[in-house]
């Protein structure tokens, strides 16, 4: 790599899961006293499926399936509900359930 190297992409990281990155510098064979160390979470894939159910004028059961492929992880799922108008999605509520 070149010493006026500021940026660089990582590639072949999988959806949903946590990747620890440890950035230092060196000159022949010495090392950076420290080097810099980050976590990155990379985004999960979303789920699939959807289906509402059981619609009553007050309620809807919601159902999906988890993300395709791996062992993608989520602790959370974030519901967002509106009405449809023309223009796009008009919210109305949102909420997090943890899994």
């Amino acid at each position: 790599m070149s010493h006026k190297l500021t940026s660089y992409t990582i590639l072949g990281l999988e959806p949903g899961e946590m990747y620890s990155v440890e950035l230092g510098c060196k000159t022949g064979t010495v090392l950076t006293r420290g080097a810099v160390r980050d976590v990155v979470l990379t985004r999960p894939n979303p789920p699939a499926a959807l289906v509402a159910s059981e619609v009553a004028p007050a309620s809807a059961l919601l159902q999906w399936l988890p993300p395709e492929g791996g062992t993608h992880k989520y602790e959370n799922v974030r519901f967002l509900w509106g009405i449809v108008l023309k223009g796009g999605l008009f919210p109305l509520g949102a909420c997090e359930a943890t899994s």
